[in-house]
């Protein structure tokens, strides 16, 4: 599945499909910042991300490249003054005076569940002249959106989930819907200098790192789209060891004060479904070994109570017979018997019965000392399995927030 889409050369609006995320054994892992995610149910998850014509070059110092300028609207004049949010958005992003600039001039807007309909292809109602295969759900579980950028408008449309505790996947989708806009305001030259660097520091990224299969999963069969995807991967949620070339680190730092934190917040973001999906796992676990220990304990009281109940009519039967016995025979008689211990004895009829019934009342008295610890047990495995379900639930409702009509 692709993540972002390249516009065509007669400048039409193609929204770019995300990076991808899917489960490994080692939990969850999710490629953010784009916008188009497919999910699989308890299996996968892939987000795509739009990948922006270019629209305007600007000036890196370190390249000692020069702006170019094009015709889009949208930079010329006053920056458009952005909502709380969106400024908030850019606070946590630790964006530039530059990276603001760019951001605010896209217009970003946060929105709820009609981030499927804006960002869908051909928005407006009119099919997509090229549609990308990858909408429409070629991954298991069909295709969700999380956002776009939409380069003929300049516009930027942001998925806001209703949960405070994904916050932090918009941060990373934003800052990678930005870099696709700072790539598009780069120039033809400008571009194949940046997508020389960028695949250099991709050939360090350790294999089997989640964040390739994204990436593959984004460019799809168009590889002119690499470029464009590894500088919006590797940027908002990459830090190798050591950090990047120096001329890259200072191409990020024209649009992030601080990248480190940027990739942070990724990190935290995805440790927050991988918690929840941890904590899930082991409250289930716990409930299996409380119902299993509880199960025992009411199985071995049954058998025991099942055991008491026929040594009671052996001894009920023992008894009848006796008292049916003339007194003067009764002295005649010598039992031999094994005692609930295992010892074994021999003794008169009379004292047998009379040991018998002792060691019934006693079974009967650990019975009935024993029963309240089980009933104990049990009600706490069914308190267990309520508040296990009443946690899937929040997981499962977080998830949903997570990926607008995913389910």
């Amino acid at each position: 599945m692709t993540l972002f889409d390249e516009p065509d050369p007669a400048g039409d609006d193609h929204p770019s499909d995300p990076p991808s995320r899917r489960r490994s054994t080692t939990g969850w892992w999710v490629a953010l910042g784009a916008l188009v995610i497919a999910i699989g149910l308890g299996a996968s998850v892939m987000f795509a991300q739009h990948l922006p014509e270019p629209v305007r070059g600007w000036l890196l110092p370190a390249q000692g490249w020069v702006a170019q300028t094009l015709d889009l609207p949208g930079d010329w004049g006053p920056v458009p003054e952005p909502s709380a949010a969106v400024a908030t958005l850019a606070d946590q992003m630790s964006l530039t005076d530059s990276g603001r600039e760019v951001f605010y001039r896209t217009e970003p807007e946060l929105v709820g569940d009609d981030i499927l309909t804006l960002c869908e292809r051909g928005h407006g109602g009119e099919p997509d002249p090229s549609p990308s295969p990858s909408q429409g759900g070629e991954a298991e579980g069909g295709a969700v959106t999380l956002g776009c950028y939409r380069p003929s408008t300049d516009r930027m449309y942001l998925f806001e989930p209703g949960d405070e505790r994904l916050t932090g996947f918009t941060v990373t989708f934003a800052a990678h819907e930005l870099l696709h806009a700072v790539y598009g305001r780069m120039s033809p030259d400008q571009q194949r200098e940046v997508d020389a660097l960028v695949a250099a520091e991709a050939a360090r990224i350790p294999e089997g790192d989640p964040v390739l299969a994204q990436i593959e999963a984004s460019v799809g069969a168009d590889e002119s789209r690499r470029g464009n995807e590894l500088f919006a991967y590797l940027g908002s949620q990459v830090e190798l060891e050591g950090g990047f070339t120096p001329e890259l680190e200072s191409l990020y730092a024209e649009t992030f004060a601080d990248r480190s934190a940027l990739v942070a917040v990724h990190a935290a973001s995805i440790a927050v479904l991988d918690g929840v999906r941890a904590d899930v796992e082991a409250a289930w676990s716990r409930v299996a070994e409380a119902e299993t220990a509880a199960g025992q304990a009411r199985a071995q009281w049954n058998a025991d109570q099942s055991w008491y109940d026929q040594a009671l009519t052996r001894y009920s039967s023992d008894l009848a017979q006796f008292e049916a016995t003339p007194e003067a025979e009764r002295g005649s008689y010598v039992v031999t018997f094994t005692t609930f211990a295992g010892e074994r004895r021999q003794t008169s009829w009379e004292e047998y019965l009379r040991f018998r019934a002792d060691e019934l009342d006693g079974l009967a008295a650990d019975l009935a000392a024993r029963e309240p610890a089980i009933i104990e047990q049990e009600v706490q495995a069914a308190e267990l399995r309520a508040q296990t379900e009443a946690l899937t639930a929040d997981a499962n409702a977080l998830f949903a927030a997570a990926f607008p009509g995913s389910s």
